[in-house]
């Protein structure tokens, strides 16, 4: 090939490789939701931290009223939100039960809730009744206060103060598949952190949580 043809052709390759790029441009960027694999999301909960959490009533798995409003004044509540099928739920159920035990005593109130379309109540209940979970389990149905909450996934960890504000949304820790090797325990420093009156240095971890909240489809 002479140097006048290699020329050429180089000049063509640029040239389709700048329309490429414009082209790759004019492209929207896909919608984040979209994108969301099914045991991780990059969402953050619409729930600002800070804010008081509103009021709801749901049944546990025994069909008794459960209302938020019985635990405001008694202390600092944690929610969480829980399944039987998750991987990432049923490997950190243990540690959720130790915690609840040891935060219990110092006067710590514990609640999970199951909004997964895809599950029973009371099964996901028998089945965290295994794994030594004795706080009370509540039905979402239509998963309401997940959306409430705007949880993201099963184990999400919610942390509510006395005066029923908000302080932490985010992970139990940063290794759920082998715990002795994590390095942040998040939940439990922001545990801490209120216990003691403060606000916790990482309020909204941007970790992950574990698998997405299978939620009702609704149509319109």
């Amino acid at each position: 090939m002479t140097y006048k043809a290699l020329t050429l052709a180089t000049l063509a390759a640029l040239s389709l490789n700048t329309a490429a790029r414009a082209e790759d441009k004019e492209k929207p960027a896909p919608d984040a939701r979209t994108q969301v694999k099914i045991e991780e999301s990059d969402r953050k909960p619409a729930l600002p931290v800070g804010t008081v959490v509103p009021d709801f009533q749901l049944k546990d798995s025994e069909g008794k009223d459960v209302d938020l409003n019985a635990y405001r004044g008694e202390g600092i509540l944690v929610v969480t939100f829980l399944s039987g099928k998750c991987p990432v739920s049923n490997a950190l159920h243990p540690s959720i039960a130790t915690a609840s035990k040891t935060y219990g005593e110092k006067g710590v109130k514990f609640l999970g809730i199951m909004s997964n379309s895809t599950e029973k109540t009371v099964e996901v209940a028998a089945s965290v009744r295994k794994q030594g979970i004795e706080f009370p389990l509540l039905d979402d149905p239509g998963n309401k206060v997940a959306d409430l909450f705007d949880a993201i996934g099963t184990p999400h960890m919610f942390i509510i103060d006395k005066t029923g504000k908000l302080s932490y949304s985010g992970a139990f820790c940063d290794n759920w598949k082998e715990m002795d090797k994590a390095k942040r325990w998040m939940f439990k420093e922001a545990l801490d952190a209120v216990l003691a009156g403060k606000a916790p240095a990482e309020p909204e971890p941007d970790d992950f949580v574990g698998c997405s909240i299978k939620r009702v489809k609704t149509t319109g």
